[in-house]
């Protein structure tokens, strides 16, 4: 039995951000032991250099997108963990899988994808399960503060980015040489920073170096040309960020197993109706794939 190429790039997709539900917990274990937030960036990015020369037949309009897109994840990266030092790690995946509404908008604004009412349903099924997952424990419980509105920002960059993303790889733009430039100039921009603003992480051990190789080589490299690759393959970048609202459940999952937190109705109810919003998007070309046919 031959999978399709879309349902191929969902699967990609969701190994992505099975990775990304994991490390935020290395990446609060590098908070905890003194990193400075550019740091944990700059070490999320210094492992695309060994891709560096695999590069072949490069086009000038790669570069220009991934330098774009580069920009894009910098600042979506550097607020993202800025805002995770004073919140919990759930908060803070919560937060950063609300923008997944904003991606039909977004679409529709910039380039005139019309938004059909599975969308709209999906959106919302998902929607009422990201906050029925986010009831209900302490853990959860914020104010509007700086951390707050510094994560809400990231959300908002890698939303554009998924959907940036999306119309690069359909308009024939490499998905492994776009993955490698934004790479590089994120990794170039973060650089400057740390160079003149921050001292080198004097904690290293075997926790912290684990830590930074999981989020560097696998939450990067892997995890982002994955996402690359399966945008291409899906060519809906609504499905991708549905499957993306699935990031807090997976760190929650983690959370259960490595830090002994208990499920709850509310919990099993959210990851019911964001898997049912995921379907959603998802069924229109599950019904013509490969997987479907008699």
């Amino acid at each position: 039995m031959k999978i399709s190429d879309k349902a191929y790039g969902s699967l990609l997709i969701h190994l992505a951000v099975f990775f990304w539900g994991f490390a935020f917990i290395p990446q609060k274990i590098l908070l905890q032991s003194g990193f400075s937030s550019l740091y944990i960036v700059f070490f999320r990015f210094i492992f695309i250099l060994f891709c560096v020369f695999f590069i072949k037949n490069i086009h000038f309009s790669t570069i220009k997108r991934g330098l774009f897109l580069g920009l894009l994840l910098f600042t979506a990266m550097l607020t993202q963990v800025y805002g995770l030092r004073d919140l919990d790690v759930s908060v803070s995946s919560f937060l950063v899988s609300t923008s997944m509404v904003l991606i039909p908008i977004l679409n529709y604004i910039l380039f005139k994808k019309k938004i059909t009412i599975f969308n709209i349903l999906a959106v919302f099924s998902a929607g009422i399960g990201v906050v029925f997952f986010n009831q209900g424990t302490s853990s959860v419980e914020f104010s509007w503060n700086s951390s707050v509105l510094l994560t809400l920002l990231s959300s908002f960059c890698f939303t554009l980015h998924i959907v940036f993303t999306s119309h690069f790889v359909d308009n024939d733009s490499p998905p492994f040489q776009l993955h490698i430039f934004q790479s590089l100039f994120a990794l170039v921009a973060v650089s400057i920073f740390v160079l003149f603003l921050e001292d080198f992480p004097k904690v290293w051990n075997t926790e912290t170096i684990s830590s930074v190789i999981f989020i560097g080589f696998v939450g990067t490299v892997v995890a982002y040309g994955m996402l690359a690759y399966g945008q291409k393959l899906t060519q809906d970048p609504l499905k991708t960020g549905l499957i993306m609202s699935l990031e807090p459940v997976w760190t929650f999952i983690f959370a259960i197993i490595l830090l002994s937190e208990s499920l709850t109705t509310n919990k099993l109810l959210g990851i019911f109706f964001i898997a049912f919003g995921i379907f959603l998007c998802e069924w229109q070309s599950l019904k013509k794939s490969y997987l479907l046919k008699k």
